[in-house]
């Protein structure tokens, strides 16, 4: 029912709403509600019975303003949470078929006038410091007790609030006139080449000029580009495919690599100039001398050795079952700096340690810069340190004063200089303390399909950048991961009204709806561990099925409601990996008969099969379900990326590394669909089936250029 008089209080469950002072309340707490959500609120008030939809919403509150599906579900998501859920656990806002309703008996009351000396409220209402009017005691009446209780109390309440603004005032004059200097600006940017050719690491700068490797027609070349810019010039060389390993002790030559079949060779080559040098049989590439030539480390495993004149001096060992990535000098000469990455684990943490070292260092922690932190660059004063660091996929340019020195070098701040959107790579120090040059790229997925009777791919929806797409089994709705931030997302059949589980703040890969669409199940990384997490599409609440143990494979959903997932791999070629199911009503985890030496599974939609992967990629079988038999019906290699088509007929999966391939259960006859060795592989694979039987995938589209990043120290 619409509200007819502005003047009446509303009140639902331990709620109390005053439209004429815009305030709620929880009994005599006050609930902090923007103005876009008390109007959010006041709307689904008055649509009680009927419930708002998206569309309504957007025309009360933001009166046909530009504003996108998300935003409103942005919007409503805060209200929930902030109104929380009643004694059953229930949310008072829950979300149907017919839009978002607020679930609660609604009742209409006279306006509680604001609270004073003769109310019966307390004057110490709960207000917040963005309200104006306060009510002082009436001074022409006597005070009770309770009255003279309450003014004393009213006082101190206001010399409070006037000592923390006097206080607060302090603070901010000493910000920012005390310490004028630490106010950081932005860095300036400039992009140096232009090609959109792919390069590859490290950078070099040789004082003019920024020299990398390249890739022209298939063959890797040596590309240098001026500092300040210009038409890059590109270095035939007269062996094939070099690479660049670093520079010689001295700075004035490139300490280059070649390499045919197993042969490989190390070069020294003065930039740009003619006196090639060949490097001694021996010479190892994972050596690197300090700027003074006298002390060399090299990699023996998981271990740093320092040599003097081909004395061993020093080793530093690192955990087991890691190994050390990138060793670099300071430019004194001083310490060096490595990363170090376990064996298992596609992360990187940056370490830094002195050749008299009897351990490394964390040059920053993970808690602030990011879990995966890559090999950079001391400045040329060595003050400062700039590393990238992030995730996975996107990382930052940071800065951190350099350790040496510090008594408490592990209270250091690291500054970051750059926010997204680019994914920076091989800082390198410029002439200056505050010039550096790195390799900026720009990366971005977007989702095409392809057809058996058309050879091209072309965008799907409108080329956004999702995949691991699962459909409803009713053909209505669509989870997918959005890239290359792996958060998981909602949306329409078509791709329209898409929405972000805000509550699903990690990663998360392979979701899958269960049978009746009301929740998805799916890969959440989670403390470092793979774990199967199911969320509740409505409310964006998640739970972890089974916390412990090893990490755990992608889920799918049976039939009745249970989930069947499978052992994640962890490179132990020995272990015999096996099939899981949850049950869903008694929360027991169980061995699936018969399914060891198969993992990564998958239930038919219609619930009647499950198919499975030998571990060893070289098999996909087939079981019906509540059957223990399985029948091969693929052998090949490196099986991958398994898809059941809507109707349960098909299956398609990827075989040798780039045929498509689906497998008809209707017609029992295996067909090659599409040859993928070509395809653009973003740093994600993956390939699906949409509901018509096209084939989708997540096309990469990248471009990595050089560029000049000027900071302020």
């Amino acid at each position: 029912m619409e509200l007819i008089d502005k003047r009446q209080d509303v009140c639902f469950g331990p709620f109390q709403l005053s439209r004429t002072r815009r305030i709620l309340r929880r009994g005599t707490d006050r609930v902090p509600l923007s103005p876009t959500e008390f109007d959010v609120l006041l709307v689904l008030i008055a649509k009680n019975e009927t419930g708002a939809g998206t569309d309504e919403l957007i025309e009360k509150v933001w009166h046909q303003r530009s504003v996108d599906v998300n935003t409103v579900y942005q919007t409503v998501r805060r209200l929930r949470k902030k109104l929380g859920a009643d004694e059953t656990g229930e949310y008072y806002i829950s979300r149907g078929n017919a839009g978002y309703l607020l679930a609660a008996a609604i009742t209409y009351g006279p306006s509680v006038p604001e609270a004073n000396g003769r109310s019966g409220h307390s004057l110490l209402e709960n207000r917040s410091l963005g309200d104006t009017a306060v009510s002082e005691p009436p001074a022409s009446e006597p005070l009770s007790d309770t009255g003279k209780k309450a003014a004393s109390l009213w006082r101190l309440r206001h010399l409070l609030m006037a000592s923390t603004l006097l206080v607060g005032g302090f603070v901010l004059t000493f910000i920012f006139i005390r310490l004028p200097s630490q106010r950081e600006s932005l860095p300036v940017i400039t992009q140096l080449t232009r090609d959109g050719r792919a390069k590859a690491e490290p950078l070099i700068f040789d004082g003019g000029s920024i020299w990398f490797t390249e890739f022209i027609q298939g063959a890797r070349e040596i590309v240098s580009v001026r500092a300040t810019g210009g038409e890059p010039e590109i270095h035939r060389l007269p062996f094939e495919s070099p690479s660049i390993l670093g520079t010689s002790p001295d700075g004035s030559s490139l300490r280059l690599a070649s390499s045919a079949g197993r042969d490989e060779k190390l070069w020294l080559w003065p930039f740009g100039g003619d006196n090639l040098q060949l490097l001694p049989a021996g010479t190892s590439s994972l050596a690197v001398d300090s700027p003074d030539g006298e002390t060399s480390a090299s990699i023996d495993g998981s271990i740093l050795v320092f040599s003097r004149k081909g004395k061993v001096v020093n080793r530093i060992v690192t955990p087991t079952g890691s190994h050390i990535i990138n060793p670099r000098w300071s430019p004194n000469g001083s310490s060096i700096s490595f990363a170090l990455a376990p064996l298992q684990i596609d992360l990187e943490t940056l370490m830094v340690a002195k050749p008299s070292s009897s351990s490394a260092q964390p040059i920053a922690q993970k808690a602030l810069v990011g879990e995966d932190q890559l090999v950079g660059s001391w400045t040329k004063d060595t003050k400062y340190y700039i590393f990238p660091a992030g995730s996975r996929d996107l990382h930052d340019l940071w800065a951190i004063p350099n350790p040496e020195g510090s008594q408490h070098p592990d209270r250091l701040s690291p500054r970051r200089l750059t926010n997204g959107p680019m994914n920076w790579a091989s800082p390198v120090a410029g002439n200056t303390a505050d010039q550096i040059y790195a390799i900026g790229e720009v990366r971005r997925g977007e989702l095409a399909s392809v057809k058996e009777d058309r050879p091209n791919w072309d965008q799907y929806w409108d080329g956004l950048a999702a995949y691991e797409l699962d459909f409803s089994r009713d053909g209505k709705r669509v989870a997918y991961v959005h890239y290359p931030d792996h958060r998981l997302w909602i949306a329409a059949a078509d791709g329209s009204h898409r929405v972000q589980l805000a509550g699903v703040n990690f990663e998360a890969h392979q979701p899958h709806w269960s049978p009746d669409g009301e929740r998805i199940a799916f890969m959440g990384r989670l403390d470092n561990k793979w774990r199967v997490v199911v969320a509740d599409a409505e409310t964006d609440r998640w739970e972890q099925l089974v916390p412990n143990g090893p990490d755990q494979g992608v889920p799918t959903w049976t039939g009745e409601g249970d989930l069947v997932y499978g052992d994640f791999p962890d490179g132990d070629a020995h272990r015999i990996m096996k099939l899981h199911v949850f049950d869903s009503r008694t929360h027991k985890v169980s061995v699936l008969a018969r399914s060891e030496g198969l993992w990564t599974a998958r239930c038919s939609p219609d619930g009647k099969y499950l198919a499975a992967l030998r571990q060893d990629s070289t098999g996909l079988l087939i079981s019906r379900w509540g059957s223990s038999d399985w029948l091969q019906v693929l052998a090949s290699t490196n099986l991958d990326d398994l898809n059941w088509s809507a109707d349960s007929k098909r299956l398609l999966v990827l075989r040798s590394r780039h045929l498509l391939t689906t497998l008809d259960f209707s017609g029992d006859h295996v067909r090659d669909i599409a040859d993928v060795a070509t395809f653009p592989y973003a740093s994600e694979q993956w390939f699906g089936l949409a509901p018509d039987g096209s084939v989708l995938g997540l096309r990469g589209v990248t471009s990595r250029e050089v560029y000049s990043v000027r900071w302020q120290p």
